[in-house]
């Protein structure tokens, strides 16, 4: 921005209308005057001279009638006055009115009819203005003003307390040029106060221009020393920032509302850092995305070349939502929004007492870092917590993949998982899971967990290398070498396999690979074993197949095909079925029958063929 300094046009108008002061006061010509004012003395096309005390011309006044009206008041016609070199400018100011009249021991003065003060770098122009005191000067009528880099109107006149250097121009409206672009802007009040170095818009402030609006009840530019540099902007009360750009064929930029917004510039006078305050909502446009960050106070950082975004933080507890275009709502003791070089966000980072809401899921930790292009979060620290609808999962680490809501760890996971329906044994209660591992997909409804697997839920206990749980299907599979304890009647069973699945549709649990059913003395085991429970998850049946083998205390037996009546103790064996009793002998036959309950084997169908071993001790 040009030096403001020399076009500070409420000065040099007060510089002036002192000027005519001095000249008009009756006895106060100083020495080299060659022409004093004598209110006796009445003419046309005068002219008055004031001279500094080296004797150099100062002040040039030139009226074109003079007349004396009443005792103390000098009226003046065609009222054209030079101020040579006034108050150290290096341009004469002229100053011109079609009319003026003095008083009050001329201290008081009054310039109407195309009142205009001018120079090479400002014009103040106005139908009168009026001079109280040496002090105040005032108009009440439509005030045009041009100063280097300013120019508008005030509608409702103007003030200036000379003294303090300070004007006020009423219901202004007009253009401010900085670096070299035009800004409109319009308020109720337009200051200019030479010794605090600023420009002030007040009440009801509006300024725009190069895709940047502000809006505030007080909005404030302060300059360096000789008002050569922009260095700071404060919005103060109800504001707002707004800044768009269309980057890449996208619009891009960021609105900032608050009750204070400061706003600070470089050495080229060029937007780098903005503070906000005070209920603080900052939305970061990009293309149709929205994104906000709320907090008492934040920052946002600016490239000064690009006038891009390069990061935006709260500096007290605050909240983001909708960054990247994601459901994802984030709050924090501290948080940060990291833009990349095209203006399009790249990173959240967050610290403290961190939680976050994707509609997925939701979750509590003390680290947080959301990598935006990969729409990924990591959330870490001790006491880190994932909800998924009633699933609950704790970890010392977290990635959530938020554009597709899934949950995955590697660090070890403790969860609390509650099944959709009721499932085999399990009732639809809290499951207690912990593992190395998990993975979690809230919209397929699947949980699976990896890596020293335990579950428990009363006094079901299981143990597996993996565990999957389908919601959507109502299923539970465990597998990596599962073992599952139960309890029947009172009675402990125990099952180990490669695979166990629950099967809630046919009330069953299905053991795969290596199968083997401990009850008891009662010990079972196959390629495949299925077990069918009845009401109040009481048992009822036992199928196996495939390599079947059997053992209770001394009784033995094998089949292809086994088929247990738990309830009523009945054991069938059949294809290739055999039974032997230690030291007794052995059954064959196509189906065997074994009664638990009393240990006694026999033919199930009388028309089976069988056989009978009898081993005979030698003495």
């Amino acid at each position: 921005m040009r030096r403001v300094r020399a076009w500070i046009g409420a000065g040099i108008l007060a510089v002036a209308l002192l000027a005519l002061a001095f000249l008009f006061q009756h006895g106060r010509s100083s020495p080299g005057t060659s022409k004093a004012l004598d209110t006796d003395v009445q003419g046309v096309d005068l002219t008055y001279y004031d001279f500094d005390k080296q004797n150099r011309k100062k002040l040039e006044v030139k009226c074109r009638e003079s007349l004396q009206q009443g005792e103390d008041q000098l009226r003046m016609k065609g009222v054209t006055a030079t101020i040579f070199n006034a108050d150290k400018l290096d341009e004469d100011i002229r100053i011109t009115a079609d009319s003026g009249t003095a008083g009050n021991d001329f201290n008081d003065f009054f310039l109407h009819g195309r009142a205009r003060i001018t120079s090479s770098d400002f014009s103040l122009a106005s139908p009168s203005f009026q001079l109280k005191d040496l002090d105040i000067m005032t108009g009440k009528e439509r005030v045009e003003f041009t100063l280097e880099g300013i120019r508008g109107r005030a509608a409702r006149g103007l003030q200036y307390f000379i003294n303090q250097k300070v004007l006020k121009l009423f219901q202004s409206q007009g253009e401010w040029v900085h670096d070299g672009k035009p800004y409109d802007f319009r308020c109720r009040v337009f200051w200019v106060m030479r010794k605090s170095r600023m420009l002030v818009m007040e009440k009801q402030a509006v300024l725009s221009g190069e895709g940047t609006t502000v809006r505030s009840d007080w909005f404030s530019l302060h300059f360096d020393g000789d008002f050569s540099r922009l260095q700071k902007a404060e919005a103060i009360g109800h504001s707002s920032f707004r800044r768009t750009a269309v980057v890449d064929g996208r619009e891009q930029g960021w609105d900032i509302s608050g009750s204070l917004i400061q706003m600070h510039y470089d050495a080229q006078g060029r937007l780098q850092r903005q503070v906000v305050s005070g209920n603080g909502v900052v939305s970061l446009l990009a293309g149709k995305e929205v994104g906000t960050i709320r907090a008492e106070t934040i920052e946002i950082v600016i490239n000064p070349e690009t006038q891009g975004l390069e990061t935006a933080r709260t500096l007290a507890r605050g909240e983001v939502s909708g960054l990247g275009g994601e459901r994802l709502v984030i709050a924090a003791d501290s948080l940060q929004a990291v833009y990349g070089p095209g203006g399009t966000l790249a990173a959240i980072a967050a610290s403290g007492e961190c939680r976050l809401d994707s509609g997925d899921f939701s979750g509590v930790s003390s680290r947080l870092d959301h990598d935006v292009a990969n729409s990924s979060v990591t959330i870490s620290g001790k006491a880190t917590t994932v909800k998924s609808g009633r699933n609950q999962f704790q970890s010392s680490l977290f990635l959530l993949k938020t554009a597709a809501g899934e949950i995955e760890t590697t660090k070890g996971v403790k969860a609390t998982i509650v099944p959709a329906k009721k499932s085999v044994l399990l009732g639809a209660r809290p499951v207690f899971v912990s593992a190395d591992g998990m993975k979690s997909s809230s919209r397929k409804k699947v949980t699976s967990f990896k890596g020293k697997v335990n579950l428990f839920q009363d006094e079901m206990e299981l143990h597996a290398g993996e565990l999957l749980f389908d919601d959507a299907g109502n299923r539970i599979t465990a597998g990596g070498g599962a073992d599952l304890k139960f309890f029947n009647d009172g009675e402990q069973v125990a099952l180990q396999g490669m695979k166990i699945a629950f099967d809630p549709g046919g009330s069953k649990i299905v053991l795969e690979g290596e199968a083997r059913l401990r009850q008891g003395p009662n010990t079972l085991g196959a390629r495949w074993i299925e077990l069918a429970f009845g009401r109040d998850d009481k048992l009822e049946n036992i199928d196996a197949s495939d390599q079947v083998t059997f053992s209770k205390g001394e009784i033995t037996g094998k089949a292809q095909l086994l088929y247990w009546q738990y309830a009523r103790k009945i054991i069938l064996f059949r294809n290739a079925a055999e039974i032997s009793r230690k030291g007794a002998g052995t059954t064959r036959g196509q189906e065997l029958r074994f009664d638990i309950g009393n240990n006694q084997i026999s033919v199930s169908d009388a028309g089976d063929r069988s056989e009978t071993t009898i081993r005979n001790e030698r003495p």
